[in-house]
Protein backbone atom coordinates (compact mmCIF):
# COMPACT_ATOMS: atom_id res chain seq x y z
CA UNK A 1 0.00 0.00 0.00
CA UNK A 2 3.10 2.60 1.17
CA UNK A 3 4.29 1.41 -2.49
CA UNK A 4 1.13 2.82 -4.16
CA UNK A 5 1.31 6.21 -2.55
CA UNK A 6 4.76 6.66 -2.99
CA UNK A 7 4.38 6.01 -6.70
CA UNK A 8 1.06 7.87 -6.91
CA UNK A 9 2.78 11.12 -5.24
CA UNK A 10 5.64 11.14 -7.53
CA UNK A 11 3.46 11.19 -10.10
CA UNK A 12 1.63 13.87 -8.65
CA UNK A 13 4.94 15.36 -8.41
CA UNK A 14 6.10 15.00 -11.69
CA UNK A 15 2.92 15.97 -13.30
CA UNK A 16 2.60 19.47 -11.64
CA UNK A 17 5.90 20.48 -12.66
CA UNK A 18 5.23 19.49 -16.05
CA UNK A 19 2.16 21.54 -16.19
CA UNK A 20 3.59 24.44 -14.56
CA UNK A 21 6.90 24.47 -17.09
CA UNK A 22 4.27 23.20 -19.84
CA UNK A 23 2.24 26.03 -19.34
CA UNK A 24 5.19 28.89 -18.21
CA UNK A 25 4.54 31.19 -21.03
CA UNK A 26 1.17 31.59 -20.01
CA UNK A 27 0.89 34.43 -17.48
CA UNK A 28 -1.91 32.92 -15.18
CA UNK A 29 -2.03 29.64 -16.51
CA UNK A 30 1.86 28.69 -15.12
CA UNK A 31 0.06 27.83 -11.51
CA UNK A 32 -1.78 25.16 -12.30
CA UNK A 33 0.45 22.55 -11.74
CA UNK A 34 1.02 24.09 -8.46
CA UNK A 35 -2.70 24.05 -7.64
CA UNK A 36 -3.31 20.77 -8.85
CA UNK A 37 -0.57 19.31 -6.53
CA UNK A 38 -1.97 20.95 -3.70
CA UNK A 39 -5.53 19.21 -4.05
CA UNK A 40 -3.82 15.85 -4.73
CA UNK A 41 -0.83 15.75 -2.57
CA UNK A 42 -1.40 18.35 0.45
CA UNK A 43 1.52 21.18 1.18
CA UNK A 44 4.23 19.52 1.05
CA UNK A 45 4.20 18.58 -2.95
CA UNK A 46 2.29 22.00 -3.65
CA UNK A 47 5.33 23.60 -2.04
CA UNK A 48 7.73 21.25 -3.57
CA UNK A 49 5.95 21.56 -7.34
CA UNK A 50 6.21 25.02 -6.98
CA UNK A 51 9.74 25.65 -6.33
CA UNK A 52 11.13 23.15 -8.26
CA UNK A 53 9.38 24.32 -11.21
CA UNK A 54 10.43 27.92 -10.97
CA UNK A 55 13.76 27.03 -10.12
CA UNK A 56 13.78 25.37 -13.67
CA UNK A 57 11.92 28.08 -14.98
CA UNK A 58 13.35 31.02 -14.37
CA UNK A 59 16.55 29.84 -12.47
CA UNK A 60 17.51 31.81 -9.05
CA UNK A 61 20.07 34.06 -10.48
CA UNK A 62 18.69 38.33 -9.69
CA UNK A 63 16.72 39.37 -7.27
CA UNK A 64 13.53 39.30 -8.92
CA UNK A 65 13.78 36.02 -9.82
CA UNK A 66 13.68 35.21 -5.95
CA UNK A 67 11.06 37.17 -5.26
CA UNK A 68 9.30 34.58 -7.94
CA UNK A 69 10.40 32.09 -6.00
CA UNK A 70 8.94 33.30 -3.00
CA UNK A 71 6.01 34.14 -4.30
CA UNK A 72 5.46 30.20 -5.96
CA UNK A 73 6.28 28.75 -2.62
CA UNK A 74 4.21 30.95 -1.12
CA UNK A 75 1.55 30.08 -3.20
CA UNK A 76 2.15 26.30 -2.85
CA UNK A 77 2.44 26.61 1.07
CA UNK A 78 -1.30 28.55 1.58
CA UNK A 79 -2.57 26.96 -0.93
CA UNK A 80 -1.72 23.26 0.33
CA UNK A 81 -2.20 23.76 3.71
CA UNK A 82 -5.89 25.31 2.79
CA UNK A 83 -6.52 22.50 1.14
CA UNK A 84 -5.54 20.10 4.01
CA UNK A 85 -7.67 22.58 6.14
CA UNK A 86 -11.08 21.71 4.73
CA UNK A 87 -11.07 24.42 1.54
CA UNK A 88 -11.47 21.53 -0.81
CA UNK A 89 -14.69 20.12 0.74
CA UNK A 90 -17.46 22.39 -0.92
CA UNK A 91 -18.14 24.28 -4.01
CA UNK A 92 -17.45 28.02 -2.75
CA UNK A 93 -14.08 27.31 -0.67
CA UNK A 94 -11.79 26.95 -3.59
CA UNK A 95 -13.21 30.73 -4.28
CA UNK A 96 -11.83 31.46 -0.99
CA UNK A 97 -8.41 29.95 -2.43
CA UNK A 98 -8.65 31.77 -5.49
CA UNK A 99 -8.78 34.83 -3.64
CA UNK A 100 -5.98 34.47 -1.84
CA UNK A 101 -3.82 32.80 -4.63
CA UNK A 102 -4.84 35.68 -6.72
CA UNK A 103 -3.48 37.86 -4.46
CA UNK A 104 -0.18 36.10 -3.90
CA UNK A 105 0.62 35.90 -7.73
CA UNK A 106 -0.33 39.86 -7.95
CA UNK A 107 2.10 41.32 -5.54
CA UNK A 108 4.30 38.84 -6.55
CA UNK A 109 4.55 39.77 -10.34
CA UNK A 110 4.04 43.36 -9.58
CA UNK A 111 7.05 42.78 -6.95
CA UNK A 112 9.10 41.35 -9.58
CA UNK A 113 8.77 43.66 -12.45
CA UNK A 114 9.08 46.56 -10.27
CA UNK A 115 12.41 45.59 -8.73
CA UNK A 116 13.53 44.62 -12.03
CA UNK A 117 12.68 48.47 -13.65
CA UNK A 118 14.53 49.58 -10.93
CA UNK A 119 17.49 47.68 -11.32
CA UNK A 120 17.45 48.87 -15.02
CA UNK A 121 17.08 52.19 -14.40
CA UNK A 122 19.99 52.31 -11.34
CA UNK A 123 17.25 53.17 -8.71
CA UNK A 124 18.63 51.66 -5.17
CA UNK A 125 18.80 54.63 -2.34
CA UNK A 126 15.46 54.63 -0.61
CA UNK A 127 14.87 58.71 -1.53
CA UNK A 128 14.74 57.37 -5.28
CA UNK A 129 12.33 54.43 -4.54
CA UNK A 130 9.97 57.24 -2.15
CA UNK A 131 10.02 59.51 -5.19
CA UNK A 132 9.55 56.89 -7.70
CA UNK A 133 6.76 55.73 -6.12
CA UNK A 134 5.36 58.99 -5.18
CA UNK A 135 5.55 60.43 -8.50
CA UNK A 136 1.80 59.41 -9.07
CA UNK A 137 0.95 56.40 -6.87
CA UNK A 138 -2.30 56.02 -8.45
CA UNK A 139 -0.82 54.84 -11.20
CA UNK A 140 0.26 52.32 -9.32
CA UNK A 141 -2.52 51.34 -8.38
CA UNK A 142 -4.30 50.66 -10.96
CA UNK A 143 -1.46 48.40 -12.62
CA UNK A 144 -1.65 46.27 -9.89
CA UNK A 145 -5.92 46.20 -10.46
CA UNK A 146 -5.21 45.53 -14.52
CA UNK A 147 -2.34 43.03 -13.20
CA UNK A 148 -4.97 41.27 -11.02
CA UNK A 149 -7.79 41.35 -13.40
CA UNK A 150 -5.44 39.87 -16.60
CA UNK A 151 -4.74 36.60 -14.00
CA UNK A 152 -8.10 36.41 -12.71
CA UNK A 153 -9.62 33.85 -14.90
CA UNK A 154 -6.58 31.75 -15.51
CA UNK A 155 -6.13 31.80 -11.85
CA UNK A 156 -10.03 30.93 -11.34
CA UNK A 157 -10.37 28.11 -13.94
CA UNK A 158 -6.89 26.74 -12.90
CA UNK A 159 -8.28 26.23 -8.18
CA UNK A 160 -11.63 24.71 -9.92
CA UNK A 161 -10.35 22.28 -12.42
CA UNK A 162 -7.64 21.11 -10.12
CA UNK A 163 -10.64 21.04 -7.28
CA UNK A 164 -12.41 19.34 -9.59
CA UNK A 165 -10.46 16.11 -10.99
CA UNK A 166 -9.77 15.44 -7.32
CA UNK A 167 -13.40 15.32 -6.69
CA UNK A 168 -13.94 12.96 -9.74
CA UNK A 169 -11.54 10.91 -8.86
CA UNK A 170 -12.79 10.46 -5.43
CA UNK A 171 -15.67 8.53 -6.31
CA UNK A 172 -13.61 6.09 -7.72
CA UNK A 173 -10.42 5.88 -5.75
CA UNK A 174 -9.66 6.92 -2.31
CA UNK A 175 -7.82 10.32 -2.07
CA UNK A 176 -6.49 12.18 1.15
CA UNK A 177 -8.11 14.66 0.80
CA UNK A 178 -11.78 13.67 -0.67
CA UNK A 179 -14.85 15.14 0.10
CA UNK A 180 -17.03 14.30 2.94
CA UNK A 181 -20.55 13.84 1.58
Amino acid sequence: MKYKNIIFMSIVFLVGVGVNLLLSDFSGWKYLGTFFSAFFGGPVFSVLVAVVSSIIDTGIGTSGRWILLAGHLLLGLVTGVMVMKGFANTFWKPLIIFIIGLVIVTLTIYSRSTIWLMEAQGIWSLSDIMYYFLESPMKYFVEVIKLGCSNAIPIFVSVYISWLIPKIAATKYDFKYKAKY
